[in-house]
């Protein structure tokens, strides 16, 4: 089996992890075997409703007796940050000067975003490029040791 890093971002990422991670748990029922697969977890959002305190322990997500919540070492925090002070100071934000372009007409095009990107693409697109460093720095904090790496394509 290869070596696997899944990655949810925003609430459909998470549905995603979450019923992966609830058939795996039903399929490996032992923690152990479990830990000793190739796969790890990364969940990106700015929802704080979203954020493994508050969603570990929901009924929902137990199988087997197991809670299958993504932990917090799963979890990238894309912090929020005031779209609309982006928008009217786009050259205080280096790394977002070049996916935004215009802040006036991306400002237009996306209208008003509340709590976290308000679940608008464009919005989470730009949240994540502001925080991709933490996003790099977190895949790179994988703990790869117990990996088989395989040199020869099957």
């Amino acid at each position: 089996m290869a070596n696997h890093i899944m990655i949810g971002i925003g609430g459909t990422g998470y549905k995603v992890l979450r019923d992966f991670r609830k058939r795996l748990w039903a399929d490996v029922s032992d923690a152990r075997a479990r830990r000793n697969l190739p796969v790890r977890f990364l969940y990106i959002d700015s929802d704080e409703q979203m954020r493994p305190a508050n969603l570990a322990g929901n009924p929902d997500l137990r199988v087997n007796g197991q809670d299958t919540a993504i932990t917090p070492d799963e979890y990238l925090d894309i912090k929020n940050v005031d779209l609309n002070t982006v928008f009217d100071n786009l050259s205080s934000y280096p790394r977002l000067r070049h996916v935004i372009g215009n802040g006036a007409f991306i400002r237009t095009c996306m209208g008003e975003v509340g709590a976290a990107a308000g679940q608008k693409r464009r919005a989470g697109r730009i949240l994540f490029a502001q925080n991709a460093h933490n996003y790099i720095r977190e895949v790179l904090l994988f703990d790869f040791s117990d990996w088989r790496i395989e040199t020869e394509p099957h």
